[in-house]
């Protein structure tokens, strides 16, 4: 069902305090139930709106879930930090090249802690310069079999052009590798090299060279166990951004790290710092075996190359102190973990990286609208402007409220001067307009509160609102039974709400 608009707390607030501002008498619609012999008389809501409504309404940074029957979460999620393939094979140091005779076997240098066994060449040149002591003219013809793309092996063609002196010398210029798939066999690499006469016959060669720039998108072979520190991340829970007072119970809260990896080997999270600071800024640290274990990270299999493999870890009041903590009113949560890559450092396992694979985490919480609330009080303020009401002497509000929601809330709202004064407010006393619905002792609605207040702004108080700038909201909730029992909020449930409006003007 579509609701006309949403009935929020600053929304109610704004109505009460803007209303000559934003409406034009003539356009309000009749309201059914408010009936004032008064010198004006004037509907300003009919609505009903559900928590999802008002969640939906305030900006808290968040997203609502609703499952299938209803029941609904506040979550939160950072946006996640991560670590790239380029950071494990950077680009390799240049290296000389020497062939000595016209065929040589030789190590081939790889990345820190990697012993490569298979890589694709992302870009990278490599050069060679040729020395003949031969009184004739040389073809040279140098190839590396384990160099290979698109099905051909690497091939690099020159010719010595004898011009009655010796030496005779040749070069290659840089070549771009691009696109070769290099394999590597123990460690090592084979070049080779022909070079013949005019009349065919070998002749031997003085050849060296140099590669350089050579990077790579994707690799193979096998990694020794490593520690990468990640970069710290913070998660912000502004639900409790306006709390001054009481205290917030959630029946089944939840923290998580949802970590991707799509590199082709183990990987362990070892959670350096899990804490969550609460409003007065001490910080209390997530106590769990999970941590002290070390998180193991799923990994895509290397027939499964450009996927990821996704691990999510939930830590919740069976297997941490997350319910103690998140009692302390957070206010943000910090995570910091190290990536140990190999962690058993086996040595036999060939794993794979890509230059797109990357270690990706996110945290979260998640708070189940289900707990209990007792004296827990937000203040909220708005700017207004009184000027268009000079004319009106008085008025008072009727609002008629049916409370589906197991939460009461008392009101009160506070005047402020251009000092920053409080000079009066609308109520003597803190003012109860929600009754909390009757629960069950399990804590599901049986029955829905109705309740009519009136709520007077008298010519004194009228004068001095006129001076107010600004206008502090004190909103105090408590689920029913005052608190004591954990109540269930659906996603149905509703509060219908009539508010009417009558003026004495000047």
């Amino acid at each position: 069902m579509r609701k006309n608009s949403a009935f929020t707390l600053t929304g109610l607030l704004l109505i009460i305090f803007m209303f000559s501002a934003c409406q034009k008498l003539d356009d309000l619609n009749s309201i059914e139930d408010i009936d004032y012999n008064a010198e004006f008389a004037i509907p300003l809501i009919n609505t009903a709106a559900s928590l999802e409504d008002i969640i939906e309404g305030e900006d808290i940074g968040s997203m609502l879930l609703i499952d299938d029957n209803g029941n609904m979460r506040i979550a939160y999620e950072t946006e996640g930090f991560s670590q790239n393939g380029q950071d494990f094979f950077s680009e390799m140091p240049s290296f000389p090249i020497a062939l000595p005779s016209n065929s040589v076997t030789v190590p081939f240098p790889t990345f820190e802690n990697i012993r490569l066994q298979k890589g694709k060449l992302k870009a990278g040149l490599i050069n060679f310069d040729i020395v003949s002591n031969h009184t004739e003219n040389i073809n040279v013809k140098i190839t590396i079999p384990n160099m290979v793309k698109n099905g051909q092996m690497f091939e690099a063609t020159a010719m010595l052009d004898f011009q009655g002196s010796s030496p005779t010398y040749a070069a290659i210029p840089a070549i771009s590798l691009e696109g070769y798939t290099l394999n590597i066999v123990d460690g090592m690499i084979t070049m080779n090299y022909e070079a013949t006469n005019n009349a065919g016959n070998p002749v031997n060669l003085v050849i060296t060279g140099m590669a350089e720039a050579w990077t790579f998108s994707h690799i193979e072979g096998t990694w020794g166990r490593k520690t990468i520190t990640l970069q710290r991340d913070t998660l912000y829970v502004d639900l409790y951004e306006n709390a001054i007072n009481g205290k917030i119970n959630f029946e089944d809260p939840k923290v998580y790290l949802n970590i991707k990896n799509s590199f082709g080997f183990p990987v362990m999270i070892k959670v350096k710092n899990f804490k969550i600071k609460g409003e007065d800024g001490s910080f209390v640290h997530l106590e769990s075996s999970l941590i002290d274990d070390g998180l193991l990270v799923d990994y895509p299999a290397m027939t499964a190359q450009g996927t990821s493999a996704t691990t999510t870890f939930t830590f919740d009041q069976h297997n941490s102190n997350i319910k103690e903590i998140l009692s302390t009113t957070p206010r943000k949560l910090i995570v910091e973990i190290d990536a140990i890559l190999n962690p058993d450092n086996d040595l036999e396992q060939v794993g794979f990286a890509m230059e797109e694979s990357k270690i990706e985490v996110n945290a979260g919480i998640e708070l189940p609208i289900y707990g209990s609330a007792s004296g827990f009080s937000i203040e909220k303020d708005a700017d207004i402007d009184m000027s268009q009401v000079d004319e009106v002497a008085e008025a008072e509000f009727k609002l008629i409220a049916n409370n589906e929601l197991p939460v009461g809330m008392d009101l009160q709202f506070y005047f402020v001067n251009s000092a920053g004064e409080v000079i009066d407010s609308i109520f003597d006393n803190t003012q109860n307009l929600l009754e909390a619905a009757v629960v069950n002792v399990f804590g599901d609605v049986v029955d829905a509160a109705e309740k009519t207040s009136f709520i007077p702004v008298s010519a004194d108080r009228m004068i001095k609102i006129r001076e107010s700038e600004k206008v502090i909201m004190n909103a105090t909730f408590n689920t029913a039974n005052g608190g004591d029992t954990a109540v269930r909020v659906l996603s149905t449930q509703e509060v219908q709400a009539k508010l009417g409006l009558r003026l004495k003007l000047q």
